[in-house]
């Protein structure tokens, strides 16, 4: 359920929780549909490959003697995943529905085939996904920056915004992480780099054999126009297609989890970049 009732967490989360539940719900039995609406209609972007999880509001049984919300959260951590899934034996039991509002990576080693069942890009994504791709032309890999507000353009929950000389210190320590990750990858032609913030990319997108994806940038969790969320989803699908996919990052900057879901969509590698 991505319903707005809840902060839902931006596309990797989400996508995250409906993996999981999927592979739960396949192991156990269960019948698996989404329903997600807010902020926008997941079939906009994303439509059923081979597995038709889409539901009309109309299916959905609010009566609470027939269904039942629950909440799921958990990390990475492999000792509370376990005690997660102890719980979600105990509480899907009793009920014709379950509606359920899931921040939770319980899939990860099965991600890539559960995705390639669950979704494939809509045809105003996959339009947008061959456009961006013709033009940058080669092979490529990326390197994904998360400043949330450190660098005052990005609205988000974490509220520490840098003075201008910090700022300036954070976005050439950054422009050097993108030189020394160019060293360490693989035989490229181009690499795209994404951000959450439009003044480092606005510095980027003039370093020559870099790429970067036109569009407007927002969070998945915020009401915004098509634009803003096709973009979202253009940047995850543009890195699930990188030779390399890299997550670069300062101490202060926000560990982001969006570039690694992207890797996981085709079994791409991963690595995660820290600059001292």
């Amino acid at each position: 359920m991505f319903d707005g009732k809840i902060a839902h967490g931006g596309l990797a989360d989400r996508l995250h929780g409906m993996v999981s539940l999927y592979q739960y719900a396949k192991s156990n039995g269960f019948r698996f549909k989404i329903f997600h609406v807010c902020p926008f209609n997941l079939s906009q972007f994303l439509q059923p490959a081979t597995f038709d999880w889409e539901i009309m509001a109309g299916d959905i049984n609010y009566n609470n003697k027939m269904s039942r919300p629950v909440f799921l959260a958990s990390s990475d951590n492999f000792l509370e995943n376990r005690f997660l899934e102890r719980y979600m034996s105990r509480v899907f039991h009793g009920f014709r529905q379950y509606h359920v509002y899931p921040s939770i990576k319980l899939a990860k080693s099965e991600f890539t085939e559960l995705y390639s069942e669950l979704f494939c890009p809509s045809p105003m994504l996959a339009e947008k996904i061959k456009d961006v791709m013709a033009d940058i032309g080669g092979n490529y890999i990326s390197m994904s920056f998360r400043f949330v507000e450190l660098l005052g353009d990005f609205k988000d929950s974490l509220h520490k915004t840098l003075d201008d000389v910090h700022k300036k210190l954070l976005i050439e320590k950054c422009l050097c992480a993108i030189k020394d990750v160019e060293k360490l990858s693989v035989k490229h032609e181009r690499v795209v780099v994404t951000s959450d913030s439009i003044t480092f990319l606005e510095r980027v997108k003039h370093l020559s054999n870099v790429y970067v994806i036109p569009g407007k940038l927002g969070h998945v969790d915020y009401q915004n126009d098509i634009a803003t969320h096709l973009k979202t989803f253009l940047d995850f699908y543009v890195i699930a297609n990188a030779d390399e996919v890299y997550m670069v990052r300062t101490k202060e900057m926000y560990r982001s989890g969006f570039a690694e879901c992207a890797s996981l969509v085709h079994g791409k590698p991963f690595k995660e970049y820290v600059v001292s």
